[in-house]
């Protein structure tokens, strides 16, 4: 049971850590789609990128107490 909640955490540092990254290139992307140098296409992908590290991040952490109250 430790090892599972150790392996919950693990994984909603691991998507904190790829949510920041993922910010950082939409972040990036911004200006540079502003400018035409950047397919909008790309944006929105990095954008549900953003969205979906989001929620595995959300999805983890409210698992991390059920799993400490079993």
């Amino acid at each position: 049971m430790r090892l599972n909640i150790a392996e919950q955490k693990a994984t909603a540092e691991q998507a904190a850590r790829a949510r920041d990254l993922a910010q950082q290139e939409l972040e990036t992307l911004g200006p540079l789609v502003g400018l035409g140098i950047s397919p909008k296409l790309e944006f929105l992908r990095v954008q549900q990128k953003v969205q979906q590290l989001d929620a595995q991040r959300a999805r983890v952490i409210l698992a991390v107490p059920r799993l400490e109250a079993a």
